[in-house]
């Protein structure tokens, strides 16, 4: 199948992602820790 792919250079993506944490992969028990933790983070942070 067909798919169409844009690719976003970092400039771009930081206008609405500053902290570049929008993309990441969550494949291990230790990788879905870390994304807790950061939601944590950010959460906190904006409060």
């Amino acid at each position: 199948p067909f798919v169409k792919v844009r690719f976003v250079n970092t400039e771009e993506l930081r206008r609405f992602d500053p902290e570049l944490v929008s993309f990441f992969n969550i494949n291990t028990p230790e990788d879905l820790a870390g994304a807790e933790c950061l939601q944590e983070k950010l959460s906190t942070s904006q409060t």
